[in-house]
C-alpha cells in the first residue's frame, strides 16, 4: 500500500472509532468519559487496526526485499 492510502485509512478508522465511542456515550446517557469498558476495548481494536495497516506489505514488496535469502555461502 502506498503511504497516502495508509494515511487515509488511518483517518477513516479514527473517525469511525470516535463515532462509535460517542454513540456508546449517548446510549449510556453520559456526556463524559470514553465509553466505559466497551470504549476501552474498541480503542484497543482501533490501535490494532492502525498497527496492522502500517505493518502490511504486499507480496511483491516482500519478494523484492528478500533477494538475499536464496544465496548460499561459498564454503570451500
Amino acid at each position: 500500500m502506498r503511504t497516502f492510502t495508509k494515511i487515509v485509512l488511518t483517518i477513516v478508522i479514527l473517525m469511525v472509532g470516535g463515532l462509535i465511542i460517542s454513540v456508546l456515550n449517548e446510549a449510556r446517557g453520559r456526556h463524559q468519559g470514553g465509553g466505559g469498558p466497551l470504549g476501552v476495548i474498541l480503542s484497543f481494536g482501533v490501535i490494532a487496526a492502525i498497527t496492522a495497516i502500517w505493518k502490511w506489505k504486499p507480496e511483491a514488496e516482500k519478494n523484492d526485499n528478500s533477494s538475499g535469502k536464496n544465496q548460499q555461502l561459498d564454503k570451500s
